[in-house]
């Protein structure tokens, strides 16, 4: 017959062993998430990207169209 001792023994060896299956479920979990939120930056990234691109595009095709009603000379230009 096992003593109170070596049951509380084997219930937090048990107990121990528990945690630690969870610990690992948590951190496969947690990578999980980590993948997922990574992806969700990449993506939200290229949008960004994308609309900054055009957005810096028609700046400067704006720019340009303006400089180019000026009818400035090519000092001037070269001056400003």
């Amino acid at each position: 017959m096992k003593t109170l001792t070596d049951l509380a023994l084997n219930i937090a060896e048990d107990l121990g062993a528990s945690f630690a299956d969870m610990r690992i479920v948590e951190e496969r979990q947690n990578r999980v998430y980590v993948l997922r939120r990574s992806l969700k930056n990449i993506r939200k990234a290229r949008r960004v990207v994308t609309k900054m691109v055009a957005t810096i595009t028609f700046f400067v095709l704006t720019v340009q169209a303006k400089v180019q009603t000026l009818t400035l000379t090519t000092e001037q230009e070269k001056e400003g």
